[in-house]
């Protein structure tokens, strides 16, 4: 049996980003995407989607992927010591990668700032790029500014992902080092157990 991919994503937009770059990236390896529905309890979250999963798949071995946004620089996104030792038990879980967009996935979005302003229909003499080129100190908020620029709105997740089909993703790969380190690991793992 191969190798799957438990891919617990913190809220609607995540798994809009996520499944485009599973659909780029990733097309032959089998994955389960759950929406988690945002952070709080986030630990009882993951745990509690990790032993539902097990429990449908009792002899599926899997890999996690726990896909949620930094928020605030330094806090822990979530207590990785108590999610250890609640499914310690679960043998077909082999391993859990955290993948955590700093400071938010929007943050992530600012990269392909061509891809925005071209989704936006912003005329050139309108643009600046440079205003965005730290995408790091970025949020949602800062997206919703540029929408608004533009006499658009910006909906969080699933009406988001006419957005998503228009972003670079190449792009934001070669940036972003928690997106090259998801797909990176995702393939690298299910090669590796599935050869």
């Amino acid at each position: 049996m191969k190798l799957h991919a438990l891919i617990l994503l913190e809220g609607e937009t995540e798994e809009e980003f996520f499944k485009a770059l599973a659909n780029k990236y990733l097309g032959g390896v089998p994955k389960t995407f759950r929406n988690m529905k945002g952070n709080f309890n986030i630990n009882n979250k993951i745990v509690d989607k990790i032993i539902q999963f097990s429990n449908e798949h009792p002899d599926q071995e899997f890999d996690v992927y726990i896909c949620v946004d930094q928020e605030r620089e330094g806090d822990p996104i979530y207590n990785e010591k108590y999610v250890t030792q609640e499914i310690e038990g679960i043998t077909t879980c082999l391993e859990t990668n955290d993948v955590v967009a700093n400071i938010m996935i929007e943050s992530l979005f600012f990269i392909d700032m061509g891809g925005l302003y071209k989704f936006l229909r912003t005329p050139n003499k309108k643009r600046n790029p440079k205003k965005y080129s730290n995408f790091r100190r970025l949020t949602h908020k800062d997206l919703t500014a540029l929408f608004r620029q533009n006499n658009k709105m910006y909906h969080k997740g699933r009406r988001c992902q006419s957005l998503v089909e228009n972003l670079d993703l190449d792009k934001i790969r070669k940036t972003a080092k928690e997106v090259d380190f998801f797909v990176t690991q995702l393939k690298k793992r299910h090669d590796k157990n599935n050869n």
